[in-house]
């Protein structure tokens, strides 16, 4: 795919005298003019990520003032009318995702956090997968296939055949495994090994479940075995509705609102016919 990556500068200069880092960001006409300029060379590309030091919204009171660009755009009406996909942040010195009109801000916490505090994204086939780890913490890995329900795109065509994990470990990895739970914990598909893609390679894959039930929530877990130890990975997989299945569902409900309508139509037309006889009556 084409990618963009932006960085702006929501540090303040102006509208107030606080201090750089206050508690909300700022983009001034002359930034704003810049970033649309950047937007504008990427309109066409399949993702873009941006960074700034602040979150553009978020309560009570840690958000980005901007002041409008010179084709009358704020920078929210930018970020919605060039698509951007990401916005990535810190500041508030947590881990959080918030999606708000259209656009997914990903914040994380500071790195002196927990001993080191950092996070990992990925993108495969065009879906955003991501994770917060800790520094000497191994093994450490990811399910980047099938996306997480936090990131699914709809406008990108998911592969349901393969699962996808990265894994990594200083002192090798093992093996990788996974399987498939309900909702509810009870297991739907046993444990099955993943294989390398590559030798010495971070990427293992192995083929995905063909039978599950459409438009259902299931839990994906992969258990990473490193010469460093054991870790657990799980996401929550939404099955997306292929479009056979959307037909039918379409179908269905004309068919359920003409069993329904047809009686009520047919009652209020005799209900008319009766009323005129009476009246001649």
């Amino acid at each position: 795919g084409n990618y963009a990556f932006i960085g702006i500068k929501t540090a303040k200069d102006s509208y107030d005298n606080l201090f750089d880092f206050a508690f909300g960001g700022f983009l001034n006409t002359e930034e704003l003019d810049w970033y649309e300029n950047e937007l504008k060379s990427y309109k066409d590309y399949d993702n873009i990520f941006v960074f700034g030091h602040h979150p553009p919204f978020f309560l009570p009171y840690y958000r980005i003032i901007s002041n409008l660009s010179s084709t009358g755009k704020s920078f929210y009406d930018l970020n919605k009318d060039y698509h951007v996909n990401y916005y990535f942040c810190g500041h508030i010195h947590s881990n959080y995702i918030q999606k708000k009109d259209g656009l997914n801000t990903i914040i994380t916490d500071n790195f002196d956090d927990k001993n080191g505090t950092y996070r990992i994204v990925v993108i495969d086939n065009n879906q955003l997968s991501t994770s917060i780890e800790y520094i000497e913490k191994w093994p450490q890995g990811l399910i980047i296939s099938p996306p997480s329900h936090n990131f699914y795109d709809s406008q990108f065509k998911i592969d349901l055949e393969k699962i996808h994990v990265l894994a990594w470990d200083p002192k090798g990895i093992v093996s990788i495994e996974w399987s498939v739970y309900f909702e509810s914990g009870k297991q739907f598909k046993s444990w099955t090994s993943l294989q390398r893609n590559h030798e010495s390679g971070p990427l293992w894959e192995g083929d995905f479940c063909k039978d599950l039930s459409y438009e259902n929530n299931y839990i994906v877990k992969v258990k990473i075995e490193g010469n460093s130890g054991q870790i657990i990975r799980e996401i929550i997989y939404n099955v997306p509705m292929n479009k056979n299945y959307e037909l039918f569902y379409i179908i269905l409900t004309v068919i359920v609102i003409g069993i329904i309508a047809i009686p009520t139509i047919i009652i209020i037309l005799y209900s008319k016919k009766f009323l005129k006889k009476k009246n001649k009556l």
